[in-house]
């Protein structure tokens, strides 16, 4: 099967439509934004290639292979299945949740709807420069640039669904509550029902934050990799739209006025709820403004300083991608010398 071209950006003018752009091409203007950004709030997806759009791995499996969509709730449940993951999740005590899964799968190779973004500029600036080499040949054109993305704490707000992670986390307590004592009851059973719960309380794009204390529904640190790269996720459930694109229009769906049986009971509840259901179509709306007004900055960083770059944040390879055999193995060494 002859596998489809992904499509790029073909300038920095066509991508400035759907990112607030910056321009950094000197040492000193680097300086300026790594001193900013050291000590901000934010997250961070670093590129090698300001052509890229921010696409999801299944989508690139789905766009590069000219397939329909990919059911990954299938695909979620094999690997549920398979004999060792299962075991493994099961040891350690991790919830065989839809988002726990994904994380497995998104720092093991595996497509997933997942965007690894990061609250370490470090982090971000090492994924993007740890392949560039360190001369640059200028070209004059957008292949002279790679990308940092950057999400103020303001606007991650906007992706922030909390509010569903604790609701889910209630619903799990009350269960295990009610039904523990029945026989044919299984922790299988509860988790099935709040993957469900979550499609059904979230669109296509939001905030996996991994700092938060919701294990009980989700555990995205389950492996080493993203602890050491202080990772956390954007979801993009989106078959072919990339991040940028997907984030003007998701939220559309609520701020479009919905008929509701209230609507012809005319008694105090009716009125306060209908009133209610106003003001957040108003609160609605205000987001889906921000969301339009492109809430992703893309530092566009000229490839002439990726030497630079990477002497001043001074990360090795084994930081970003540990492997628990060699970590174990050099501690053995030092000891030994």
């Amino acid at each position: 099967m002859t596998k489809k071209t992904l499509p790029t950006y073909n300038n920095l003018e066509e991508k400035s439509k759907l990112f607030r752009i910056e321009y950094i091409n000197t040492e000193k203007e680097f300086d300026v934004f790594f001193d900013t950004h050291t000590i901000s709030n934010g997250i961070y997806r670093g590129i090698n290639s300001s052509q890229y759009k921010i696409y999801t791995s299944l989508q690139r499996s789905i766009i590069t292979n000219d397939l329909q969509s990919v059911n990954y709730n299938d695909y979620i449940e094999k690997v549920i299945q398979h004999k060792n993951l299962k075991k493994y999740f099961e040891n350690f005590k991790i919830p065989l949740s839809k988002l726990s899964i994904l994380s497995y799968i998104q720092h093991y190779g595996g497509p997933s709807p997942l965007l690894d973004f990061t609250y370490n500029i470090k982090n971000a600036l090492y994924f993007a420069v740890e392949n560039l080499p360190d001369k640059h040949e200028e070209k004059n054109n957008i292949n002279d640039f790679f990308s940092v993305f950057y999400i103020n704490q303001d606007d991650i707000e906007l992706l922030d669904i909390s509010r569903v992670f604790e609701s889910l986390k209630k619903q799990k307590e009350l269960g295990k509550n009610l039904f523990s004592e029945y026989d044919d009851y299984s922790d299988d059973m509860l988790v099935s029902h709040i993957d469900k719960m979550l499609d059904i309380n979230t669109l296509d794009v939001f905030l996996i934050d991994n700092n938060l204390n919701f294990t009980d529904v989700y555990n995205t640190y389950n492996n080493i990799r993203i602890i050491s790269q202080e990772g956390l996720f954007i979801n993009n459930s989106h078959n072919t739209k990339p991040l940028e694109e997907t984030l003007r229009v998701f939220f559309q769906v609520a701020t479009q006025y919905q008929v509701s049986p209230w609507d012809d009971i005319d008694t105090p509840q009716a009125e306060k709820i209908n009133a209610e259901y106003e003001e957040q179509l108003k609160i609605n709306r205000k987001y889906q403004e921000r969301l339009k007004s492109n809430i992703i900055t893309s530092f566009e960083i000229n490839k002439s300083l990726a030497s630079y770059i990477k002497d001043k944040i001074n990360i090795n390879k084994e930081d970003i991608y540990p492997n628990s055999e060699d970590i174990i193995k050099n501690i053995f060494k030092e000891i030994t010398k």
